[in-house]
């Protein structure tokens, strides 16, 4: 009972620190997220940009980019005509916010606090431990990969909270719900990676003796209804499923023909720092630091852990981390991809060294 009390205040205490630690960092980056939103200014740094003029001498980074298509999606743009290389949600979601705040970073603090909570929730299903959950997120609340994301409107924070909080429903077992927000998730950045989310999402049922198909159909429907209701301002504006369908071979084309994939260079990013790109020399990531390697071994080490104690939604994650390193070892990379698999492999290196402490000193949950 005793030993019960201590782990609620543990989790508590890691809790406050948690917070704490998220908004200090948005604290820091407050002269960048409270910036008012000024469409002109917007306006007039789109039209200056790469995206308008061939060789701009004022480019705008991809922050400027969704804040500018966001607002311009809610003033009824047609997103098939602007910024069409990604998908509208995300877009749509920052353009809200910023519009209905007055403040360009008000999603990027939305979302990357929704993706502290997604990690927590998704974390106590999977090792049935509040502990586990709460450290593994009072961690990485300080991983600069996580806290770099608040300064600025990226979507990386809310295309991976939509793609946790779809792993939580399909543990829970509701399958459309799942599939509903794997259709955000979808239609936020690359809507082609969703095959490797189905993918180990099949593998996970199979290796469980429980797959059936009418739960993936479950899924894919509305998962496929949600990703183009998303483009509903295109239909509106007379597009037919036609329109709709080359847009999509336009952003398969868009990135299949740009970044170049350096074989497996996701790795010495992981272990290093080592960044080898195809469009320069060896670069060095910013956000690395010496977590990240021993997260690297942990995630191997956790693989015989499972094998001693084989929690089902462990499987889950081993197995969405061997597809995803697979996906990124073939594809372009950047540091901010690691959002879709850094925060699993924080979580079972720590579960690693959990498992023996709690049989060691008879922990309880």
């Amino acid at each position: 009972m005793q030993k019960n009390k201590l782990i609620k205040i543990l989790t508590v205490v890691l809790g406050f620190i948690t917070v704490v630690g998220f908004f200090w960092h948005v604290y820091q980056y407050k002269n960048d997220i409270f910036k008012k939103f000024d469409s002109n200014y917007w306006t007039k740094r789109y039209n200056q940009s790469q995206w308008v003029v061939s060789f701009s001498k004022n480019p705008i980074g991809d922050d400027g980019l969704y804040i500018y298509a966001g607002y311009r999606y809610i003033m009824g743009d047609d997103p098939s005509l602007l910024n069409a290389q990604l998908p509208p949600f995300g877009k749509y979601l920052v353009g809200l916010l910023e519009v209905s705040t007055g403040y360009i970073g008000i999603f990027s603090v939305v979302f990357s606090f929704l993706f502290l909570v997604s990690i927590f929730l998704l974390n106590r299903k999977i090792f049935q431990s509040s502990v586990i959950a709460m450290l593994s997120i009072a961690i990485f609340s300080f991983e600069p990969l996580f806290y770099s994301q608040i300064r600025a409107p990226y979507l990386d924070t809310a295309y991976a909270s939509f793609l946790f909080f779809a792993f939580l429903m399909v543990l829970n077992k509701k399958y459309i719900i799942s599939g509903i927000l794997l259709g955000f998730f979808m239609s936020i950045k690359s809507p082609f990676l969703i095959v490797v989310v189905y993918a180990a999402i099949i593998v996970w049922l199979i290796a469980r003796k429980n797959f059936d198909f009418r739960k993936i159909l479950k899924m894919v429907f509305p998962t496929l209804i949600v990703f183009m209701l998303t483009y509903s301002s295109t239909f509106l504006h007379g597009h037919g499923l036609i329109y709709f369908l080359k847009v999509q071979k336009y952003i398969l084309n868009f990135y299949s023909i740009g970044a170049k994939a350096v074989i497996g260079a996701v790795f010495p990013m992981i272990i290093s720092g080592k960044w080898y790109t195809w469009f320069s020399p060896v670069q060095t990531v910013s956000e690395w630091n010496f977590l990240w390697p021993i997260a690297l071994i942990g995630s191997f080490v956790s693989v015989y852990t499972w094998f001693r104690i084989r929690l089902p939604a462990v499987l889950l994650t081993l197995i969405w981390l061997m597809f995803y390193f697979i996906f990124l070892s073939f594809t372009p990379v950047f540091s901010r991809y690691l959002l879709l698999s850094m925060p699993f492999m924080y979580n079972l290196t720590i579960w690693s060294l959990y498992v023996p402490i709690r049989s060691k000193f008879s922990l309880g949950q």
